[in-house]
């Protein structure tokens, strides 16, 4: 009974050494994708972290300050490249990254689904919010202002972000990837502007379903916090389950040692 009793700790290092070994040890580059049916680079794939991200921006925007008069075009530049670095895909953890965030599944249908922007650039695919949740934390770090722009019609829902300079507000989508140029060339226009102008509506989204510019960006909300990281909740849920998955083992050792010396 005792040693059947103790091995329960073991089996719970054991799924502990897992974790930390698939997310602090093992590094594998991210599979590029078989089925493509999007812009994508998959010479982006060695940016794994943010810190890569900013420095792969730096680089084409030749040095990392950002000055009053380059604002935008930096913002722009980091669009294009998180654009082309994503398919659209849901990046999720497994139970070899959290154990204990695989038990607890069933109680959210998204629980899985990674917010941690690091975490995220390990992967190729990535849905509009984790693609905007990068785009917003490396303009933050960069200066920025940023706030969500969420929108929900006929039950379908999407993500992008704002960002906000001495001129106003300007709109980033990079997931459903409107046209590049038509959107620089009108000075990345609000989504207030753009969700009440039909023609430019139409012009940005020309090659997309038409659904989007009919009916989604008109459902627009962009009443969220500036700088605000916008998965709090989750992040929070992910940081204290991965504690847990990596120490658990050694609260059932030292409960059944406290038992074993309360009852000798």
């Amino acid at each position: 009974m005792k040693v059947l009793k103790y091995s329960i700790p073991l089996i719970f290092l054991l799924f502990s050494l897992l974790n930390l070994y698939t997310n602090s040890i093992q590094q594998t580059t991210p599979i590029t994708p078989t089925k493509i049916e999007e812009e994508f680079d998959p010479s982006l794939l060695y940016i794994r972290s943010l810190d890569k991200l900013i420095q792969h921006v730096d680089s084409i925007n030749a040095g990392p300050t950002v000055t009053k008069n380059d604002s935008l075009n930096y913002a722009n530049l980091m669009a294009r490249t998180l654009r082309m670095r994503f398919i659209h895909g849901w990046s999720r953890y497994t139970w070899k990254n959290n154990w204990l965030l695989a038990i607890l599944q069933p109680l959210h249908p998204h629980l899985m689904g990674i917010v941690a922007p690091d975490d995220i650039l390990n992967y190729p695919e990535a849905l509009c919010s984790q693609q905007s949740i990068i785009g917003m934390e490396a303009l933050k770090r960069k200066g920025y202002r940023y706030r969500k722009v969420g929108f929900f019609k006929d039950k379908k829902g999407h993500f992008t972000y704002e960002i906000l300079l001495n001129d106003g507000w300007h709109y980033y989508d990079l997931d459903k990837e409107p046209s590049l140029k038509f959107m620089e060339k009108n000075h990345r226009p609000s989504i207030h502007r753009l969700a009440n102008d039909s023609l430019m509506r139409a012009k940005a989204y020309a090659n997309k379903d038409p659904w989007i510019a009919d009916k989604l960006l008109k459902s627009y909300n962009n009443h969220h916090p500036i700088n605000v990281f916008p998965a709090r909740k989750m992040r929070f849920a992910h940081r204290l389950t991965l504690f847990v998955s990596y120490w658990a083992w050694l609260f059932f050792l030292f409960s059944f040692i406290w038992w074993d010396k309360r009852h000798k």
